[in-house]
């Protein structure tokens, strides 16, 4: 039985550095997977988005349309 969460956090940190898949005690399945590959491991001339890329592409803007002419 796991005492507190510090227990629960150290018992992790164990496991995750034997390096286990999955790891189950009492009603608790946790999974552990590789870490996204780093920079240096990218296609050459491939650069990480900036947040405001990512926030720029994962909106739907729409800029607004005027129907007059110009002056």
């Amino acid at each position: 039985m796991i005492g507190s969460i510090e227990e629960l956090k150290s018992l992790l940190v164990f496991v995750k550095k034997l390096k286990a898949k999955t790891f189950e005690i009492e009603n608790l399945k946790i999974e552990f997977h590789d870490s996204p590959s780093s920079i240096s491991e990218s296609e050459p001339g491939e650069s990480v988005p900036t947040e405001d890329e990512l926030l720029y592409w994962s909106t739907d803007y729409q800029p607004d349309l005027k129907a007059t002419a110009p002056e």
